[in-house]
């Protein structure tokens, strides 16, 4: 029998060892699964919040379906019946400049009239066109929309758009790793994006359709209003009803209140020494999955390499607020 640990009971952790589990059973092989959470809760950034009969969504309020592989997880876990996907209201995107949220215009026209950008701004991404490739094999994602846009552009559209996608940092960003589809069409624009369009327009339809059926392995009645890539789509009790769900698929195999205190590497298993509500405790495995931010990842493999702890260590992070409005209908 192999024993797996997986550290960390966030999203990344919960499904991991959910088919760590369902696959070995397939193959007929004897694993045991431990999935240990420093926190009282799973979900990590997941966390739907109900208060004074609002629900508030302290991290991400959903997922979109343009890809299949969340929709079939809910379908392995059996709550495919209680998705919701979002109405019209969600095409609705605000961003605060100079002291007032201004709606982002949903199409070209509506663009052209909105007040996103000063006339100066708008005349600049006219200029897109004339843009030459980049000299090296990647950039920021700021380096690359000034070459392409302007820094307005920057400033009112991509910085919001990436600190609301990524909770990150356009300076610090890798565009090849974020926006691979953006590094692609400037190579195939000879450097322009719009060049890269237009040449992509007379297959547009026939890769629109093939899109749609490669993406959508599932249609449900209720269809909702499309965001970036995809229908955006939870839950009626928020998109913390998914980590829950895996933590009842998981059962016993989670343990909750339980911190890791290192790793060890040793005669080609793992010693994984913890801490809990029980006390401290150590267990040998045949391996370990890391499933928590590169910071506490350093922490817990600073005993067994170093090497990969500097690396970790090296790795961003940059902080976001949250801010939840609520509004009473009948007011």
């Amino acid at each position: 029998m192999k024993n797996i640990v997986v550290i960390g009971g966030g999203i990344s952790g919960l499904t991991t060892a959910f088919y760590i589990k369902k696959l070995s059973r397939a193959a007929g092989r004897e694993v045991t699964v431990t999935l240990f959470e420093s926190s009282g809760r799973v979900g990590g950034k997941i966390w739907s919040d109900k208060q004074n009969g609002y629900l508030c969504e302290v991290g991400a309020n959903g997922f979109l379906d343009n890809k299949p592989f969340t929709l079939e997880l809910c379908d392995e876990l059996g709550i495919e019946d209680k998705l919701l996907p979002s109405n019209e209201n969600a095409r609705s995107r605000f961003i605060y400049i100079n002291g007032k949220l201004r709606e982002l215009p949903s199409g070209t026209l509506g663009f052209v009239f909105s007040d996103i950008l000063s006339l100066k701004g708008k005349l600049r991404i006219a200029l897109e066109i004339f843009t030459k490739s980049a000299e090296g094999e990647d950039e920021t994602i700021a380096d690359f929309v000034k070459r392409h846009l302007g820094e307005e552009s920057l400033r009112n559209l991509v910085s919001p758009m990436v600190s609301g996608v990524f909770a990150g940092d356009p300076y610090r960003m890798s565009l090849k790793s974020a926006f691979p589809v953006m590094h692609q069409l400037e190579r195939e624009g000879n450097g322009s994006l719009i060049r890269a369009a237009i040449g992509r327009m007379k297959k547009a339809k026939e890769m629109k359709k093939k899109a749609e059926l490669e993406q959508k392995k599932r249609i449900y009645k209720s269809g909702g209003a499309a965001g970036p890539g995809g229908v955006l789509t939870s839950f009626p009790d928020g998109i913390e009803y998914l980590p829950r769900a895996l933590e009842k698929a998981l059962g016993d195999s989670v343990r909750l209140n339980t911190g890791i205190t290192r790793v060890e590497s040793r005669d080609g298993r793992y010693i994984v020494a913890y801490d809990g509500e029980q006390g401290p405790g150590a267990l040998e495995v045949d391996g370990v999955v890391v499933a928590t931010p590169a910071y506490t990842a350093a922490d817990i493999m600073k005993y067994m390499d170093e090497k990969i702890t500097s690396y970790l260590e090296e790795i961003p992070y940059t902080k976001l607020a949250l801010i939840c409005f609520g509004y009473d209908r009948r007011k």
